[in-house]
């Protein structure tokens, strides 16, 4: 049995990795079908829809998950790979090759968690015996390295660490010094990489998938992520999995026109509020999105919304926002990741409806 190539794609919150698959996908041969699997930091599914908007275009269906498409895509939240949901992973890649019978699977680690544990577990047990890892890759922003918030949480640096290859993003919106001292920091590290290369967009090579070294890598800080996880659930002793809902979790509810469902989590540092609103609530395009882009502090915010003219996702990145026309219409939802416990969730809920189209 042709064991089938699998790679990893990582990088810390924001770093562009749903743009890399993106790119991967408009690359994929015809003749390929391939598996995709995301790891949500937080309760509320986006990831997914956003790379969906790609294998939408590249199957020419509604239904991104049938087999005609070429693309299955299926995701895992309120948790990571490493941790909390490392005993349901190797369930769900088999389902996946079960219902797809892939020519490659993309797995894209939430961007705080560890990739040992996850090489490991690929390259071992049954796993081991039905899957080849291929080159892991890595995207990083030059910006990053200078963030004393992110350069001393050793994840970031294992992130690099057990890569083989390192993609330095955001190019176009970076000095030539911040890359280069970026640059200096992946170089430093041992072994060497396969590549570093420099791109903006989170444009990858589909060569790089399959570029090949006999690299042992080592994480610099093994037990990182486990210390961090312990330390929370110390702290919280009834939070048995840090990521997960409380008890009482309106999970089972459904939104209403008007009245959306939310959802809280945290772990790892990271506090994650989302929102799930009717599909009957449209919004005005431009006042959602300037509120959205106008919040502050936050680390990442990812949504989709009905507006008016169209459905549309928008991104932020710290202060970076995009926005784009999607092909998801099933509802409207955000999710924002910050540092900080806020108490403010009831108040930005309460602005987001008032940009609804009082019409609808």
């Amino acid at each position: 049995m042709n064991k089938i190539p699998i790679n990893l794609i990582t990088g810390f919150l924001g770093a562009g990795k749903t743009s890399a698959i993106q790119s991967l996908l408009a690359q994929r041969p015809a003749h390929e079908r391939w598996a995709v699997l995301i790891n949500e930091y937080g309760m509320v599914s986006l990831d997914h829809i956003l790379v969906n908007d790609i294998a939408n275009d590249a199957g020419n269906t509604e239904d991104s998950t049938k087999d005609n498409s070429g693309v299955d895509v299926d995701e895992m939240a309120g948790g990571c790979f490493c941790c909390s949901l490392a005993m349901e992973l190797p369930l769900m890649l088999a389902r996946m090759i079960r219902r797809t019978q892939p020519h490659r699977i993309i797995l894209e680690p939430t961007g705080s968690g560890h990739p040992a544990s996850v090489i490991d577990l690929l390259r071992s047990g049954r796993l081991g015996e039905r899957l080849e890892l291929r080159a892991t890759i890595a995207l990083v922003d030059p910006r990053d390295c200078e963030n004393p918030r992110i350069t001393n949480a050793d994840v970031f640096h294992d992130q690099l660490q057990m890569a083989d290859v390192v993609a330095i993003n955001f190019g176009d919106k970076c000095s030539s010094d911040q890359i280069q001292r970026c640059r200096n920091l992946v170089v430093s590290l041992d072994p060497p990489k396969l590549l570093i290369a420099e791109t903006t967009q989170g444009k990858l090579s589909l060569a790089w998938l399959d570029l090949s070294g006999h690299m042992i890598r080592q994480p610099l800080f093994a037990d990182a992520h486990t210390v961090q996880h312990n330390s929370i659930a110390s702290e919280n002793p009834e939070l048995i999995n840090p990521f997960s809902p409380p008890t009482d979790s309106i999970i089972a509810d459904r939104p209403f026109h008007g009245k959306p469902v939310r959802f809280e989590n945290q772990g790892l540092g990271k506090f994650a509020c989302g929102w799930v609103f009717h599909e009957a609530d449209v919004f005005d395009r431009d006042e959602i999105i300037d509120l959205l882009a106008g919040l502050h502090p936050i680390l990442r915010l990812k949504g989709v919304f009905h507006c008016s003219d169209d459905w549309w996702s928008i991104q932020r990145r710290g202060s970076d926002t995009t926005f784009q026309r999607t092909a998801w219409r099933r509802d409207s939802r955000v999710e924002i990741i910050t540092e900080f416990q806020s108490d403010g969730w009831d108040v930005l809920q309460e602005k987001m409806l008032n940009c609804r189209i009082s019409s609808q």
